[in-house]
């Protein structure tokens, strides 16, 4: 198997990312906390179980790929490899990629200050000490960038004390697309805009190199 194959397997998207945490997390402490997206989620707000660390994707944007600030607005060509397939022969892949600059906030939710302070310290150093297997599932960075006493979703339960962390997260989506769908598609549209116009809608299928 080729590294650009690996390459474009290993990639993370919010919700992957969240899901790492969440496998984690139960490994690490168990059953002791329940980790969900942010209220409202399908959950009774009256009727959940404590402690609670909700999780909110509160910005996302193309990342920065240069010194000079320039962000990648689209998706581009990362690698080529060939794939075998059964009694087909090879077929040829290319692998896409675009990366994202996120803002992702961490909700700690208990029934005191005390109990909520204990419990965000104690997420942060979670956080610290797996970033590197993080990192290793796809995601490109993880940094820590604000403590506060302040919440992103709202007060959704008066009786509760809410500690918020905010964190930079920087993702890369990769996909694979076989390359004569991409030869494909470039030659039905060369057909058409060759086309009269009244025989425009004409369904033409053919790849490459294939005679009309």
């Amino acid at each position: 198997m080729s590294n650009e194959r690996l390459q474009a397997e290993n990639s993370s998207n919010f919700e992957q990312f969240t899901d790492t945490i969440h496998r984690l997390l139960r490994a690490a402490w168990g059953d002791t906390c329940v980790f969900s997206e942010a209220f409202p989620n399908g959950r009774d707000p009256n009727n959940v179980e404590l402690p609670i660390i909700t999780y909110l994707l509160t910005e996302m944007v193309p990342g920065v790929i240069s010194k000079a600030g320039n962000r990648e607005i689209k998706a581009r060509h990362r690698a080529s490899y060939r794939q075998e397939v059964d009694g087909n022969g090879p077929r040829a892949i290319d692998v896409y990629g675009r990366v994202f600059d996120c803002k992702v906030v961490f909700e700690i939710w208990e029934e005191n200050n005390t109990k909520a302070t204990l419990l965000a310290t104690r997420f942060m150093e979670f956080m610290d000490m797996y970033t590197g297997y993080i990192k290793s599932q796809g995601v490109k960075e993880v940094i820590f960038e604000k403590y506060s006493n302040e919440t992103e979703s709202g007060e959704w339960r008066d009786t509760l004390v809410c500690r918020s962390l905010y964190y930079y997260v920087r993702l890369e989506h990769l996909y694979e697309v076989p390359s004569d769908v991409i030869e494909k598609v470039t030659g039905i549209v060369s057909a058409n805009a060759s086309l009269p116009d009244d025989s425009i809608n004409e369904a033409i299928t053919f790849t490459l190199g294939e005679k009309l």
